[in-house]
């Protein structure tokens, strides 16, 4: 059977994710210039390897959905699978809404 993920979720999974590297060096409370310099050097170069490792796991991801081990997820699925996240979210209830329309039973669909 084939594996039906994203490229977000395959980035993640791998440690690429998004937000891999998010710190905000200019809300460090006492530091220093150099320190906050040092720091912010630092993040560059986390940055700088989170981004080769996506663009490799891209190539991978590209690879592994041309051979039909997976593929990326269909419109509705990614909907379904938002629809089932917290309900104040207005993406969740947006997705809720179009799912409806289309008489989508979405809360006895397992993602």
């Amino acid at each position: 059977m084939t594996l039906v993920i994203s490229f977000d979720d395959y980035l993640a999974e791998n440690g690429a994710g998004r937000f891999a590297s998010d710190v905000a060096t200019n809300r460090l409370p006492n530091t220093s210039e150099n320190q906050r310099a040092r720091i912010a050097d630092q993040q560059y170069k986390i940055i700088q390897d989170n981004a080769r490792n996506r663009e490799m796991l891209k190539i991978e991801y590209n690879e592994l959905v041309a051979s039909g081990e997976i593929r990326p997820p269909s419109r509705i699925e990614r909907l379904i699978k938002t629809a089932q996240g917290n309900p104040d979210n207005l993406s969740v209830q947006a997705a809720r809404r179009i799912l409806n329309k289309q008489n989508i039973q979405w809360e006895r669909i397992e993602i």
